[in-house]
This record gives C-alpha cells, sequence and structure tokens, in this order.
C-alpha cells in the first residue's frame, strides 16, 4: 500500500519495464521512476520537509506532477492537490488549512499563490518544476517506516453542496480505493490507464496508486481530448479509462466515427452510469463498464462485478469486508427499497477518513453513533443492488414525498437540445414545502419550447417530480471537479428569466397536463 515500498520494489523487479509515458513523448522505466522520486524528495528536503509535514502540489497533469507526489512520498510527507484555477477565499482557506511547508507549483500560478499565503499567514517555500527534476540513485533515510496508516494526501471535498473539507486519507484508503476495479477486472501489467483526468481529482490518484501496485503502465494527458478521445486512446494503446459526468454525454453527443472501435480501451470506469449502458459500450466497443460507489471520505465499498448487470442508476453491491445501512435523518434503518443517507463502517482499519482536518465539529458529526456519515442517499433493491438517489443536502421534499434531482436530470438531459441540467429545491413562491426548480444548458442552436420541455417530463416521471421551474443560464458554476455548484443555484432563486408552469396556465397531474382556469 505504501507508494515508496511500490515504487522500490517494482524497480527491483522489473527495472527496464515501462512505468509512464507523457503526452510530449517522454517517458520512465520503472528503475527512472523510481530515480525521479528520489530526485524531487532529496529537494524537497532540502527545502525543509521532514517525515509527516505537508506539500502541496499546484501543478497541471505531467511529469512534475507525478515527481512531486512520488518524491514526496518518499520521505512519507502528504502531498495536497491544489488546482492551479483556484484563487481567492477557497484558496487562502486551503492554504491556511493545509499547512504546507513547501509549495510546488506551476510558474504562471505562482503570483495567485503567493497572494493567498500571504492572506493565509504562511510562508512555505515555493518551488518550481525545475526545482524537484533530475534524477537520482539513492533512497532518503527516514525517521520511521511508513505505513499503511499514514496520511498519503490531503485532499479537498469537491464542495457542491457545501464549504469544501479537507480530507486525510490514508495510504490504505488510497490503495485500496483504486485496487478494487483492478481486481474485479483483473487489471495487470498487460493494461495501460489513461491517466487524464486532473491529478486534483482523488479518482485520478486512487487510480494511479493502483496501477503503481498492479504494474500497470501508466500514459499521463494534461487533460481529456473529448473531441478527439477514442482516438488517443487507439493511439495510447490504452485500455483502462475513467469518464465521470458531462464527459459521458458530451461523447454520447458526438456523430460516429470509425476511431469508436479502433481503440482498446477494455474497461472503463463511468460515474454515473449511461443512461443506456449496454447501448453506450455496444456502441463506443468497450468491452466493460464499471460503476462503484465511494468518496474522497471512504474507499470503494460498494462495485458491480464484471459478470452482473447494470441497471441504469445503479452503482453495484456491497462488498466483502463493509457495512452499509440505509437510515434517516434519527439513523434509524429505513425500509427496503425506500432511499437513506448511507452510512458505513469497514472491517479493515483505515479505509476512511479518520478526520476532516481542522475540523472537528464537522469530523464529529459525520462520524456519530460510530458510523460515517457519508451524506448520499442510496436505495437498495431486493436483490442487494443500489443505487445513487441524491446528496442528501440536494434531496427535495414535495408533496410529502422525497425527490431525487439525480433521477430528473437524467430525464430532463434527454430532452433534445439541453446539453446539461442541475435541479435544485425552489421556495421562491411557496412556504410550506419544496418546488422543483430545472436549470438548463443548451445547444447553440436549441430552442426550447417548455410546454413540450413539461409534457417530455410528465411522461417520464412521477406528478410529483415534474419541476414547476425551468430556467436556461450560459453555463453552471462548478467545483474543481467539474460538479455543479447546486448551493449557488438555488441562491440565485427565480427571476423573470425562470419559466413558470402555473404563470403560464398550466398544471401536472397523474394523468399528465391540465389546462389551468384563468385567473379573474
Amino acid at each position: 500500500m505504501v507508494i515508496r515500498n511500490l515504487l522500490e520494489g517494482a524497480a527491483r523487479r522489473a527495472p527496464d519495464e515501462p512505468c509512464a509515458v507523457f503526452e510530449d513523448g517522454t517517458s520512465w522505466t520503472r528503475r527512472q521512476a523510481l530515480h525521479a522520486a528520489y530526485a524531487a524528495a532529496d529537494s524537497l528536503r532540502a527545502s525543509g520537509v521532514t517525515q509527516g509535514s505537508v506539500v502541496a502540489a499546484a501543478l497541471p497533469n505531467g511529469e512534475a506532477y507525478l515527481r512531486t507526489w512520488w518524491g514526496a512520498a518518499m520521505l512519507g510527507a502528504p502531498v495536497v492537490p491544489v488546482n492551479i484555477a483556484h484563487r481567492g477565499p477557497l484558496l487562502t482557506r486551503l492554504l491556511a488549512t493545509a499547512r504546507p511547508a513547501t509549495v510546488v507549483a506551476a510558474p504562471e500560478f505562482v503570483p495567485r499563490l503567493r497572494d493567498s499565503l500571504a492572506e493565509a499567514g504562511r510562508s512555505p517555500r515555493v518551488l518550481g518544476p525545475a526545482d524537484v527534476a533530475g534524477y537520482c540513485a539513492h533512497a532518503p533515510a527516514l525517521d520511521r517506516p511508513i505505513q499503511p496508516w499514514d496520511p498519503v494526501s490531503l485532499a479537498l471535498t469537491s464542495g457542491s453542496t457545501g464549504p469544501s473539507k479537507l480530507v486525510r486519507v490514508s495510504y490504505a484508503h488510497s490503495a485500496n480505493s483504486g485496487q478494487v476495479n483492478f481486481s474485479l477486472f483483473g487489471i495487470g501489467a498487460a493494461d495501460t490507464y489513461l491517466a487524464d483526468l486532473p491529478m486534483v481529482h482523488v479518482s485520478a490518484l486512487y487510480f494511479l496508486h493502483a496501477a503503481i501496485g498492479n504494474g500497470t503502465r501508466i500514459c499521463v494527458r494534461a487533460r481529456p481530448a473529448l473531441r478527439g478521445y477514442w482516438e488517443v486512446a487507439r493511439d495510447t494503446g490504452s485500455t483502462v479509462s475513467q469518464l465521470y459526468s458531462t464527459m459521458i454525454s458530451f461523447l454520447e453527443s458526438q456523430p460516429p466515427r470509425s476511431a469508436e472501435h479502433q481503440h482498446r480501451l477494455r474497461v472503463v470506469v463511468t460515474v454515473p452510469l449511461p443512461a443506456d449502458p449496454a447501448g453506450f459500450a455496444s456502441r463506443f466497443g468497450i468491452g466493460h463498464l464499471a460503476i462503484g460507489y465511494g468518496s474522497t471520505e471512504t474507499s470503494c465499498c460498494i462495485a458491480a462485478d464484471p459478470r452482473d448487470p447494470l441497471p441504469p442508476g445503479s452503482t453495484g453491491r456491497l462488498l466483502p469486508g463493509w457495512e452499509v445501512r440505509l437510515v434517516d435523518e434519527n439513523d434509524l434503518e429505513v425500509p427496503p427499497g425506500q432511499a437513506g443517507e448511507a452510512i458505513i463502517r469497514s472491517e479493515r482499519p483505515w479505509l476512511i477518513t479518520t478526520e476532516y482536518v481542522g475540523d472537528p465539529v464537522a469530523t464529529a458529526a459525520a462520524w456519530r453513533n460510530g458510523w460515517f456519515h457519508t451524506g448520499d442517499v442510496l436505495r437498495r433493491d431486493a436483490d442487494g443492488t443500489f443505487y445513487f438517489v441524491d446528496r442528501a443536502k440536494d434531496a427535495i421534499r414535495r408533496r410529502g414525498q422525497n425527490v431525487s434531482s439525480f433521477e430528473i436530470e437524467a430525464v430532463v438531459r434527454g430532452y433534445p437540445g439541453v446539453t446539461d441540467a442541475a435541479v435544485v429545491a425552489d421556495r421562491t413562491s411557496v412556504e410550506t414545502e419544496d418546488e422543483v426548480k430545472a436549470w438548463l444548458t443548451v445547444g447553440p442552436d436549441a430552442a426550447i419550447d417548455f410546454i413540450d420541455l413539461l409534457r417530455f417530463c410528465a411522461d417520464r416521471l412521477p406528478h410529483y417530480m415534474v419541476p414547476r421551474y425551468f430556467e436556461v443560464t450560459g453555463e453552471f458554476p462548478r467545483t474543481a471537479s467539474a460538479k455543479i455548484r447546486k448551493q449557488e443555484l438555488r441562491d440565485r432563486g427565480s427571476s423573470a428569466a425562470t419559466w413558470d408552469r402555473i404563470a403560464n396556465g398550466v398544471d401536472v397531474r397523474r394523468g399528465g397536463l391540465v389546462a389551468l382556469p384563468a385567473s379573474g
């Protein structure tokens, strides 16, 4: 599980085997990867990093990122991934909480970084990519062996429902999260992982961690090349990749082309599953779609076996060694088939975060009653398959019913011309319960007929889930991991740009759309 041990073991067993290839064509063998990490460790130690102190990596995907992360790991120093798009209070709060001893930053990020460091009252050494370059054959000494329960990173949550929190991630937590799918699908030395998700995203770091341990070659790209995704997969020989959120719908919206079946991708992790998993896999020539449930705070505890069917919206079954209960607001288990917040425990230690750094109140709230409270609402069917329903803070209660924004969004995205959707509670006009509002982004030539969209939703959703309000926006506010910041949309409320079905003389009942009598 410990990255230093994994890199050293791989270099001993297969020193000349390919380890990583980068976008500019340069590459590392396993021996070169280890010696790059040793060299970075020497530079970090010279800057004041000791075992247990924190290194911040404010870098894009690439060689310098791996050098910094693996160099810190050689010293037993956790890394804080910093998104180079961050600025202002978010960046200042992150630096104040993480308290890095050293920051390795891209040159263009340094002025903004120094401003935020000053506001945070921190004065770490700031290094550039060139400062951690080079090769060294000598392992740095340690004060004590690095253990699986030591932190490998301090990772920022997405902040989609509130302020981001800094999560302590152990080596055991990180290694296990990536290893789940590697084990289920037999991913190993014959495979190539397309590492194109931002390395500030823990999903990318978890898979990179597993790739080191499994001898899987790593193909590092600066970012997903969605307009040429299948060509990149083909040309790099990649066999494993990850697709998240709007990446999936974007690829589905593109015209078919020959490269869709010229690649070697056999396992693609999709979060969430496409609306038609079998159709997606067939169209793009993918052997297996993989899905699971985990988070920044917890290792993957639910996943789909490759032999299992993939019902739309599902996340798989409970993995051995885990307990999951679905509960109400009082931690009482909900009846079978009903949605509830997932609370979890592990039989093995250190697979769930032990703290939100600098936030003991949030830590205690998450760990109440001896279970970790995920903040995610799931449901489980009679066969033991779990389905993601919503974030607890995004759940909507309307007419005595719990409404899943996730399920409404899936329907609205299927309407012609809609490129993305975000559903939130709206209380502009009511005082006793939530109303449902759907925010939309649309294609450049799309003209949305809201009555037709309303009918489209009414044909596919229970009447109490059909949005009352619709509003088109230019783009959604997003987190560093591309999740929509729904709290910002809730805070916007409604305006003259909001289309209200009641104001437009139509409502939705059990039988479908009905015209309302003219007022006055």
